[in-house]
């Protein structure tokens, strides 16, 4: 069995990694090429996001997602290829980081607006562009809780919104084991929130619409009925809150 002593020599070779790859990090971005992605990137126009506020791309081609703690230090970075697949850098820190959307972030929070965390940057992106509200992305499902806990420490009293994937069609696949798979978002987002007394914001779909996040939604119901059932569910968070203060 691993000693104690074995797994802090893991753990600190782990965190000398971790900041090698921030130093790496911000060596790369100063580097000729970077640049804000054009309209016509083929994911903002797969996930139709090419008109809103768009991220920085590499050379590659690949959208670049920054990756930072709850005190603003940068980490690491998604790459986020033309067909959607992603990508974080090697040896990065991931785990408790998020990305703030918009410019100005969370760092402007001012703890009376919801506050929402979503799964990833199309989901985000989403969010804001029918909504405004503040929000930043925990990259994954397992991430969310972590990030929701880091802020609530920040802001005790913030109204932590989790805007989590639905995966609904996960429990009709069957796993490994011979059972339904989970549905991992849903969980996730649930777990997260109840961490934390926040409020969980899923979509809801049909059995049969292979969407799970407010991005899917948005791009097969439309702009305006979306943003009408996310207002809705965000003052029906706000109503929550109000309850429980």
């Amino acid at each position: 069995f691993p000693t104690r002593r074995s797994s802090d020599l893991r753990e600190a070779e782990r965190q000398r990694l971790h900041e090698r790859t921030a130093k790496r990090l911000y060596r790369m971005l100063r580097v000729p090429g970077i640049r804000v992605a054009p309209v016509d990137h083929p994911y903002l126009i797969m996930k139709g996001l090419s008109e809103g506020r768009r991220p920085l791309m590499d050379r590659q081609g690949n959208l670049v997602i920054l990756a930072y703690d709850i005190h603003g230090k940068l980490w690491s970075m998604q790459r986020i290829a033309p067909d959607g697949e992603k990508r974080f850098l090697r040896d990065g820190r991931v785990n408790g980081l998020h990305h703030p959307m918009r410019s100005r972030g969370w760092k402007y929070f001012d703890g009376r607006r919801p506050l929402v965390i979503a799964e990833g940057w199309a989901t985000g992106e989403t969010i804001v562009l029918l909504t405004g509200a503040t929000v930043v992305v925990a990259f994954s499902s397992w991430n969310l809780e972590a990030v929701a806990r880091d802020f609530r420490v920040r802001y005790p009293h913030a109204r932590i919104v989790i805007a989590g994937d639905n995966d609904h069609r996960k429990p009709l696949e069957v796993g490994p084991d011979g059972q339904p798979k989970k549905n991992a978002g849903r969980e996730a987002a649930l777990s997260a929130a109840e961490a934390v007394n926040g409020y969980p914001l899923l979509p809801e779909f049909e059995p049969d619409d292979p969407g799970s996040d407010w991005n899917d939604r948005m791009r097969r119901y439309g702009a305006d009925q979306v943003r009408a059932e996310l207002l809705a569910g965000l003052e029906v968070a706000a109503r929550a809150f109000d309850a429980t203060t």
